[in-house]
């Protein structure tokens, strides 16, 4: 029978044995399949944000590893003036890791992209891009941060960068909305300590342990509804969008009220549609996502609201041999960030063309976009 420092000797060197194969496995994952980290802190108003200054290396095996700096607003970019230059009108990104673009080098990003082609189509005007995405924002985060930054920027125009691949499911995982009867609003939220304190708890983790980030998104794929309908633990999601109609409801509700926020900015809200890979390489296999594409083309147009869709221009991209999107990851590489900026530049460029010089701010021409089939 074993003494009691028996046992401790051998709880020991358990432990000391599972720490050296932690150190191992992490040292190997960073190795072999380096994994990007998150640069995240908690924020009781927008539930998180980009950490300001951050300074780090976001790198998936084989496809990407880009040097990426947040200022001091925990963006991409420096940090603008609150009134823009004579002669230059600001225009203002909200969106999601498409938008952010993390993948591509800043100087890559369609926003980029997007400023050097307006300048290019209308010689002797100036632009100025600032580019507020957050990965894994949804659009309730999307309108707060507008909320946020919004009044002392001062843009013109604001482009919000919707991603229905996650955007929808986004708008109803976190505390942010209220639903009252048939409208919805923004809540104020506060984290408890115990929350903070389990949260702040992962955001380390995944901060630091490419192994955590690893094994976080493996158990993800293990336990998603595709991988538990293929072993009959789940049903099949349905054809069509009934099981869609809360996120839908929400959805639109917070695109109204984006348009309503930006409004009151005095500028103009023109929402970028941004397909999923599997839209655009897949064509020929129409899914969901392609409903809820459609769905909300034809709503955009009775609300009046300005739209964008990326999806022909990455197609046609596509059928060139151009591969807009990383194989694995699924984000827009380079070619497609290109792609995108320079077709919203062309689609914006009419709307701008109403913003004079002397106040870049007074844009006007909501129709010249809405609903115009893309170039």
């Amino acid at each position: 029978m074993l003494s009691l420092k028996g046992i401790a000797a051998r709880l020991i060197a358990l432990a000391l044995g599972t720490v050296a194969a932690g150190a191992l496995a992490e040292a190997a994952v960073r190795l072999i399949a380096p994994q990007p980290l998150q640069h995240i802190q908690l924020d009781d108003q927008l539930y998180f944000v980009n950490r300001p200054g951050a300074r780090f290396r976001y790198a998936r095996e084989g496809e990407y590893a880009v040097d990426v700096a947040y200022n001091a607003w925990g963006f991409r970019g420096p940090i603008p003036e609150p009134i823009p230059a004579s002669n230059t009108t600001r225009i203002l990104l909200i969106g999601d890791s498409q938008t952010e673009g993390l993948q591509v080098r800043y100087e890559e990003t369609f926003g980029a992209v997007l400023r050097r082609e307006l300048e290019s189509l209308m010689r002797g005007r100036r632009f100025e891009v600032v580019n507020l995405a957050v990965s894994a924002y949804g659009t309730h985060q999307e309108v707060l941060t507008l909320r946020r930054y919004g009044p002392r920027l001062r843009p013109c125009v604001v482009v919000l960068g919707f991603y229905p691949g996650n955007d929808l499911a986004d708008n109803v995982r976190l505390p942010l909305v209220a639903e009252d009867a048939d409208t919805i609003r923004l809540v104020e939220h506060r984290f408890s300590l115990s929350k903070r304190l389990w949260l702040g708890t992962k955001i380390w983790l995944a901060s630091r342990s490419h192994l955590y980030v690893l094994s976080t998104a493996q158990l993800k794929t293990l336990l998603s509804r595709p991988v538990l309908t293929r072993l009959g633990v789940l049903e099949g999601p349905a054809p069509d969008l009934a099981t869609w109609s809360r996120p839908l409801r929400i959805t639109e509700q917070l695109l109204r009220i984006a348009r309503d926020d930006t409004r009151k900015l005095g500028a103009q809200l023109v929402v970028l549609m941004i397909p999923e890979r599997n839209q655009v390489t897949h064509a020929e296999t129409p899914t969901v996502l392609d409903d809820l594409e459609r769905h909300f083309i034809s709503w955009f147009e009775r609300a009046a609201i300005p739209y964008v869709e990326a999806l022909t221009s990455l197609r046609l991209a596509e059928r060139r041999g151009e591969s807009p999107y990383f194989r694995r990851d699924g984000h827009l590489n380079a070619a497609g960030h290109r792609v995108v900026g320079e077709m919203l530049a062309r689609r914006l460029a009419p709307l701008l063309s109403h913003a004079s010089s002397d106040d870049p701010r007074s844009c006007s021409g909501e129709s010249s976009v809405v609903g115009a089939p893309p170039r």
